[in-house]
């Protein structure tokens, strides 16, 4: 009987406080949009290797050292998260972060502007270290900051502003592509969307 009435008073004090929330908060919780935000601008620079790195290959002539791309992504992946996750554990969570959006954007810049075998393994190596690991260190982030009932909605609003940007992205650098100039000047700016992550990511963490 105790066990019962514990439940029911959990439920009438979730249903409380749920009704103290009303607009967008139902929806979205604000205090993750920060973090939500620039992890959403480094997935957009990995949308621009997922969506178009086939054709920038064959441009580039690059197509055999292309098709290692992801598995060199998903091997360093898997190395690397239990690392950076000790490493947000006990540096912090801003080293994690830093490194991630500083790697993500010097990757996508070497394959723009020097093509070639070592700098696509560079490039894979850097997109892990950067939305690969930025991905579960954000999470991570949003669900320990964001109040106990109000968990569900910050990774909620997390995976909106992500699957967001994978989902406009492609439309978006599709622009920049052009016939003379290829493919290249669109991952310089997937470069520079990345990088304009790293001062919200320095104010997002600051505390």
């Amino acid at each position: 009987m105790i066990s019962l009435d514990i439940g029911r008073y959990d439920t009438k004090q979730k249903t409380s406080d749920e009704r103290k929330y009303s607009g967008l908060q139902k929806v979205i919780e604000f205090s993750a949009v920060p973090v939500s935000f620039f992890t959403a601008l480094t997935s957009l620079g990995y949308v621009s290797i997922l969506s178009f790195y086939r054709l920038y290959a064959v441009e580039v002539n690059l197509t055999a050292v292309f098709s290692w791309f992801f598995i060199i992504y998903s091997i360093c992946l898997v190395l690397t998260r239990p690392l950076a996750g000790k490493i947000q554990d006990n540096g912090g969570d801003r080293i994690v972060c830093v490194v991630g959006i500083l790697a993500q954007s010097i990757g996508l810049f070497l394959i723009a502007v020097m093509p070639s075998n070592v700098t696509v393994v560079i490039c894979a190596i850097c997109a892990a270290l950067g939305f690969g690991t930025l991905n579960s260190a954000c999470t991570a982030i949003i669900t320990r900051n964001a109040p106990g009932q109000r968990r569900s909605y910050a990774l909620s609003t997390f995976f909106i502003f992500c699957d967001a940007t994978i989902g406009f992205g492609p439309a978006l650098f599709g622009c920049f592509v052009s016939s003379s100039n290829g493919y290249a000047p669109m991952y310089l700016i997937s470069s520079a969307i990345t990088l304009l992550a790293l001062p919200i990511c320095l104010y997002s963490l600051k505390k």
